[in-house]
């Protein structure tokens, strides 16, 4: 497969542009915050002083999909590369030695504002695009990523991070001359008018033959920034830590993988009670099809405009945070990162599958060791939706970066 493609290259830049025209214009995008919540985000975003609490509100997932497609994804695939382009600038995404097939792609729905004071409802439809499908034969998965910055990057600092069938690879990174061997989180610096490549290679942790598996590749935003206590104009709309998906691939197992990561199925943490009314109250509101969330004490999570972000605990070896669940009936696998860092809480395993239900609300009641953290640190789950088959564009996101403050 080459490397460069001049024509492709423009085709998809000047595809990209046509997709881009045709979205709705900033005024037309309609964002589901109470007046409330607008006040308070203005005051944050005026003073680096301000006082009110972080209180974030998750926008609604079929409308976050339309802004995806706004800000990144507006995923352009061909045989054998894909074109993401991101606030941070364009990422062209090549899988080595991958074959091309067609699939069906689902389009969520969206909802525009029109001029005219009407509405116009996009129904979810499926549309077929070409897909690049990988087989693993027993040797390395390999991607290369061409990375362009923009003539001001909103995000200075990014890190790559690869799953299969939401299990977190480890991965060596070429870049400028450099090597990075055995990261499962590469960072690196994005620079004004600059284009860098990052080539990336693992071998499978997951994984039997004949299976079909989902890579997912993630991006995260400034990895090494230093989280407040109390959230500021700069925090609020920078999105430290923030995980979005980026770009994904079929992977075709026709070997096992060298070794099978442990997945709990059953947690001793683990009950099932009736959903909670201000879980439903935020998980209809979000029209999700699948909703988690986390607190030290649910009592003090919801407000009238949201969730707060901040948790609050003591030093001690097993302090308990609570992970809630809700979903529409699919099975969901689960990891947790404390300052990016993968957290074995599920009984010693660091993986968890979870069938989840509208009706119930399923919380894992995890331990953390917080003698070891600092004051304030970074909290986040990861999750995908698990199937027999692959499933292309399957839901595979993260909560809310939530901030743990140890007292």
């Amino acid at each position: 497969m080459k490397k460069e493609n001049t024509t492709l290259k423009k085709a998809l830049e000047e595809a990209a542009k046509i997709e881009l025209n045709s979205l709705p214009q900033e005024k037309q995008i309609i964002r589901p915050y109470s007046g409330k919540f607008q006040k308070e985000m203005d005051t944050l975003l005026v003073s680096e002083n301000a006082k009110t609490a972080y209180v974030r509100k998750r926008p609604r997932v079929k409308f976050a999909a339309l802004i995806a497609a706004v800000l990144m994804i507006c995923l352009t695939l061909s045989a054998g590369a894909a074109t993401v382009l991101l606030g941070t600038g364009t990422i062209n995404y090549d899988v080595e030695g991958a074959e091309t097939t067609n699939a069906d792609i689902k389009i969520p729905e969206a909802i525009w504002d029109n001029k005219d004071g009407t509405f116009t409802v996009v129904p979810e439809t499926y549309e077929e695009r070409e897909l690049d499908v990988l087989s693993y034969d027993g040797g390395e998965i390999k991607a290369v990523f061409t990375i362009a910055g923009e003539e001001e990057p909103m995000f200075k600092q990014q890190a790559i991070l690869i799953t299969l069938d939401g299990i977190r690879q480890e991965f060596t990174a070429k870049c400028d001359g450099e090597t990075t061997e055995n990261t499962m989180l590469y960072k690196f610096d994005v620079k004004p008018l600059t284009e860098k490549k990052i080539y990336i290679s693992f071998t499978p942790n997951v994984g039997k033959a004949g299976d079909e598996l989902q890579m997912t590749t993630y991006l995260m935003y400034n990895p090494d920034a230093e989280l407040k206590e109390k959230g500021d104009a700069d925090e609020m709309v920078s999105h430290h830590h923030d995980v979005i998906d980026i770009g994904y691939n079929k992977v075709i197992m026709n070997v096992d993988a060298p070794y099978e990561t442990l997945i709990a199925d059953d947690f001793s943490g683990k009950t099932v009670i009736p959903a909670d009314n201000r879980v439903i109250k935020s998980y209809t509101e979000m029209e999700a099809e699948f909703y988690a969330f986390m607190y030290s004490d649910i009592d003090k999570c919801f407000v009238d405009d949201g969730f707060h972000t901040r948790m609050y605990t003591k030093s001690g070896e097993d302090e308990e945070l609570t992970i809630s669940l809700l979903g529409d009936g699919g099975t969901y696998r689960l990891s947790l990162y404390v300052n990016n860092e993968l957290m074995s809480v599920f009984d010693g395993k660091s993986y968890i599958d979870v069938v989840t239900s509208e009706e119930n609300q399923t919380n894992l009641k995890v331990k953390l060791d917080t003698t070891r953290l600092d004051k304030v640190n970074s909290c986040y789950v990861l999750y995908e939706e698990i199937s027999d088959s692959f499933q292309p564009l399957t839901q595979h996101r993260g909560t809310a970066v939530y901030k743990i403050i140890v007292k």
